[in-house]
């Protein structure tokens, strides 16, 4: 059996900052890619009525970019602490709809 490694998402991390004057702010840009599931496989992405998006994504905090990364899928993964307030920004600049859901709150 082939072992085939799968990529890692990013983690932006805020849960460490808690400075209640200013919100850490997480800003994505949507984009569509391609992306090559395992190194056998052909890319996904290629087909206009069967898109696959990543993004680029930041964080800032005291105005400062702190954290950056992308992907080729999906958006990355959040860290915050309970009750931790923050902001989210989202430009989609791909030419289809977005919606934001969230997973494991």
């Amino acid at each position: 059996m082939t072992s085939i490694q799968l990529p890692y998402l990013p983690v932006l991390d805020i849960s460490n900052t808690c400075d209640k004057k200013s919100l850490p702010e997480f800003y994505f840009e949507i984009i569509k890619t391609k992306h090559k599931f395992s190194s056998d496989s052909s890319e996904s992405g290629t087909a206009p009525l069967i898109p696959i998006f990543g993004c680029n994504c930041y964080v800032k905090y005291k105005c400062k970019l702190s954290q950056k990364g992308s992907t080729t899928f999906g958006l990355p993964i959040l860290r915050v602490r309970q009750y931790q307030r923050y902001k989210t920004v989202m430009n989609n600049k791909s030419s289809y709809p977005i919606n934001m859901h969230y997973h494991g709150l």
